[in-house]
């Protein structure tokens, strides 16, 4: 016979449960994504409306108003210049779909990078521009928040930048202006640094707010 007063029975303490269940709480909280604002989902709409728009515009400007011109561009179109606005280096004329085919990848990128903000790294080490924010449940939503609509807005300017670039090439292998207009396109990355500037000013005043409800 086996005594079983003599057997050790497994000591079950209430705080370890407690603290389980809040961790449990808090890798959910962690988990959970903010609500769309208004102005986000208005930003999406005009995100989706500029990539149809971006698509219209070429085909119309290739297939309809221009058709004929069009037809009778040479097989190998100028897609390189040099300081003189002459051509150094020529493409097939189909690689002028290539601009909002682009377009169209880097819009697909960014809406996927806008739904996986949780899966980010917000701790990015000891370098001098890195912010440790310290993800925690009275944070989380906020930086959720604040990334995706940085996400959306870097969306737009590379949209813009594409609509420029595909409207500007478009004119220059037909010969309406001039190819240096093509170098404009780097204004573009002004508003790149500023939202940039912009996101690490937010993340480090959210960074240091105290940590309460």
């Amino acid at each position: 016979m086996i005594n079983h007063s003599y057997i050790q029975q497994p000591t079950i303490h209430m705080n370890d449960i407690a603290i389980q269940k809040d961790d449990e709480l808090i890798q959910n909280s962690l988990k959970n994504l903010p609500r769309f604002k208004k102005i986000e989902i208005i930003g999406e709409i005009f995100a989706l409306l500029v990539l149809i728009l971006c698509w219209a515009f070429f085909h119309q400007s290739v297939f309809a108003i221009q058709l004929f011109q069009f037809v009778y561009l040479n097989e190998k179109v100028p897609t390189e210049f040099d300081y003189n606005g002459n051509a150094v280096r020529y493409a097939d004329k189909n690689i002028l779909f290539a601009l909002p085919a682009v377009m169209t990848i880097s819009y697909i990128i960014f809406t996927i990078l806008q739904f996986v903000p949780h899966r980010f790294n917000y701790d990015c080490g000891k370098s001098f521009f890195s912010i440790k924010v310290g993800l925690t449940v009275f944070n989380a939503q906020e930086i959720y928040r604040t990334t995706r609509i940085t996400l959306l807005s870097c969306k737009l300017i590379t949209e813009f930048l594409f609509t420029y670039i595909t409207f500007t090439m478009l004119q220059v292998v037909q010969y309406q202006c001039e190819p240096q207009r093509m170098y404009y396109a780097f204004v573009f990355i002004l508003p790149y640094l500023i939202i940039g500037v912009c996101y690490y000013r937010k993340l480090k005043n959210i960074s240091t707010q105290p940590q309460q409800l």
